[in-house]
């Protein structure tokens, strides 16, 4: 190639690059949040964005143009950043694994984000407003997010969330060696209970059946109420398959306990669990097929006359 040609095509590369800073600038200037470029010493920030310049020159009294530092701490004298990060910064470790840090300060929200640039570390900082209209917002949006996966009366996992969890589950199944399990669990004697006592204490039996569920299984395990007085569970990433039946028998118990303080006037309500398990080392199921599984092994358990649980795949046998 001549000098001609290494010439073009220096300059085409130098019009690509320059159309792509372009549309990321104009990316940012889109952006109302002030983003501001924080050097590694924490100690002076530049405008990024539009909204980051406008945001400078009301802090700083002055016109500010994007890339210009200002004093980090004129532009934010009430921003106290952790220790740590300040430690990091102008220490010998380079990792920030602490990384995004998030506070809130007189009416302003701060997102620090770790950045490289050069191979010298530097920082993204994202301000937002936290007047009580935008928290409001928020708090409103993350309310309506979380009805929209988990029971309103127990605050369990919903049939959604659950049946969503469980198919991610599959998904793991099939890319390695990994055993779960899917219980149906269903009250025994509930309608008694809400035919006697009424459905407000219903509602009370069942949040209370709720809490031993929870307490029954382990931390990385979902509790779902499915309808009524039904609820799945997964049990996730198992040791060994035999683990599902002991937490089974473990529910069973909880379950059996008495439940106390239910302003009946020192009358005790008891109930029972019938519990039908489907296991599953593989990604050869369904979500459908294994709650459908679970589903009839737990009506095995019901006319078993209930307080047990039922796992109808053989390699794993209920102790006797």
């Amino acid at each position: 190639m001549d000098f001609h040609a290494i010439a073009e095509t220096h300059t085409s590369t130098q019009k690509v690059e320059s159309r792509d800073i372009a549309v990321l600038r104009a990316a940012l200037d889109a952006v109302s949040d002030p983003i501001f470029l924080i050097d590694a010493n924490l100690s002076g920030a530049s405008a990024l964005n539009r909204a980051a310049a406008h945001f400078a020159e009301q802090r700083s009294s002055h016109s500010s143009e994007r890339g210009q530092t200002i004093s980090l701490a004129q532009l934010f004298p009430d921003l106290n950043l952790p220790a740590r990060v300040q430690l990091e910064s102008i220490g010998e470790q380079r990792e920030f694994p602490s990384l995004p840090i998030t506070s809130t300060v007189g009416g302003e929200h701060y997102e620090l984000h770790r950045s490289v640039l050069d191979q010298q570390p530097q920082y993204i900082l994202i301000v937002r407003s936290t007047t009580e209209s935008s928290i409001a917002d928020d708090l409103s949006r993350r309310d309506a997010l979380d009805d929209a996966f988990h029971d309103p009366l127990t605050r369990l996992a919903n049939r959604r969330l659950f049946e969503s969890r469980l198919r991610r589950a599959i998904d793991r199944a099939e890319r390695s060696q990994y055993h779960f399990a899917v219980l149906f669990v269903d009250l025994d004697r509930f309608k008694q209970v809400n035919d006697r006592f009424g459905h407000l204490q219903g509602d009370r039996v069942l949040v209370a059946a709720a809490h031993r569920l929870v307490e029954a299984v382990r931390p990385q395990d979902m509790v779902a109420r499915r309808d009524g007085d039904e609820f799945t569970i997964l049990l996730d990433d198992l040791e060994r398959p035999e683990d599902a039946v002991q937490i089974a028998q473990r529910i069973v118990e909880r379950i059996q306990m008495p439940l106390v303080d239910m302003n009946l006037d020192s009358e005790q309500i008891s109930i029972g669990v019938s519990i039908g398990i489907a296991m599953a080392s593989d990604g050869s199921h369904t979500a459908e097929n294994l709650i459908s599984k679970a589903d009839s092994a737990m009506y095995h358990a019901k006319a078993l006359g209930g307080s047990t649980y039922v796992n109808l795949d053989h390699s794993i046998q209920r102790p006797r």
